[in-house]
């Protein structure tokens, strides 16, 4: 059974607007659809492993696409921790467990994209999601709370 987290990612693909607290992320890419497919792909898994059993990081490495797992090969820590922007595996995925907010929809939008998102309360975690973003070909991108 699909969840609505995962309904959502399929079927609102207009940007409509999340409910509060609302969370809009903005993004400029030279293939808009290109990088919502990329961050849908991966989001559609995050949002399975959410509803059932939190999968091993190994289980995470078959089901997601080689682009993304790949993207965190070949960084040391101390490049990590010198650039909030790079990510671990294991920490990512962590962070992608439950991290304060859901997927609400996503499509083109002046620019480029947008993804919306609500978020549960605060504190929440979207750098995860901005990390994804990123590594599917995303710029510029920007976050708005409402």
């Amino acid at each position: 059974m699909r969840s609505e987290q995962r309904v959502r990612i399929d079927n609102f693909v207009r940007a409509e607007p999340a409910p509060p607290i609302r969370l809009t992320v903005g993004f400029a890419a030279s293939s808009t659809e290109e990088v919502l497919d990329g961050v849908r792909t991966v989001m559609r898994e995050i949002a399975d492993g959410q509803s059932t059993s939190w999968p091993s990081d190994d289980k995470w490495r078959r089901s997601l696409p080689d682009w993304f797992v790949q993207s965190f090969e070949g960084h040391t820590m101390d490049e990590m921790l010198a650039n909030p922007n790079l990510w671990d595996f294991g920490s990512w995925l962590d962070a992608m467990k439950q991290p304060g907010w859901d997927w609400w929809s996503s499509g083109r939008a002046d620019r480029g994209g947008v993804v919306e998102c609500t978020a549960h309360a605060t504190p929440f975690s979207i750098e995860p999601l901005l990390y994804l973003l990123r590594t599917a070909g995303a710029e510029n991108i920007t976050v708005e709370e409402e």
